[in-house]
């Protein structure tokens, strides 16, 4: 029968385990598999460094703050600095960049709340939120239509919803056109459907 070895350190998913180390190849004993008689097989070198647990991520200078939610009004003021600036690329934007390889949020390196998996590591707390860049002022939050951060002025006079004023004003159209389609398919005569794209 084939002999069954113990995961190696040098292995996916064993890099944190240093407790793991490999035993010199030597022949074959003929007393059986057993890794307290078989000299070949890998072996669990006893360490007192040992743990089971992945280490938390460590930190680094923030790059954004969360502004709490009593500072903010409804939607975001004319921010005349940052106007021709644009928005940095999401690697660039978050606090916490390897701790979705933990199962924590990248930007509050918390693991209490839900991760979706589109929202690229950003946890369901921190994208409700209003972002400010420490560097440059910059006001941003999460779209759930972009799946990425936008300017929160690009959020219109609807601040705090879910998505920008652009997937907002694509959301609608998308549904105007579903509502002519449906009528045409019931047999609305066509000044009904004409009507239908005035009263839009």
């Amino acid at each position: 029968s084939q002999t069954k070895l113990y995961p190696s350190h040098t292995r996916p998913g064993f890099e944190w385990d240093k407790g793991f180390s490999e035993a010199p190849a030597t022949a074959p004993s003929s007393s059986g598999n057993d890794t307290a008689t078989n000299p070949s097989l890998p072996h669990l070198a006893p360490s007192s460094a040992f743990s089971p647990h992945l280490p938390i991520p460590p930190e680094r200078p923030q790059i954004c703050h969360k502004i709490p939610k009593a500072n903010l009004g409804p939607m975001c003021e004319p921010d005349p600095k940052n106007d021709h600036v644009p928005v940095p690329e999401f690697r660039q934007l978050v606090n916490y960049p390897n701790a979705k390889h933990f199962a924590r949020c990248v930007m509050c390196n918390d693991d209490t709340h839900k991760i979706p998996k589109q929202n690229k590591g950003v946890c369901t707390s921190c994208d409700e939120g209003v972002w400010m860049l420490l560097n440059s002022g910059m006001q941003i939050r999460w779209c759930k239509g972009c799946k990425n951060f936008k300017k929160w002025i690009s959020f219109g006079i609807k601040g705090h919803s879910t998505k920008c004023e652009r997937c907002r004003t694509q959301q609608a159209e998308r549904y105007a056109l579903n509502k002519k389609e449906r009528a045409i398919d019931a047999g609305v005569p066509a000044e009904v459907v004409e009507s239908l794209d005035k009263n839009e």
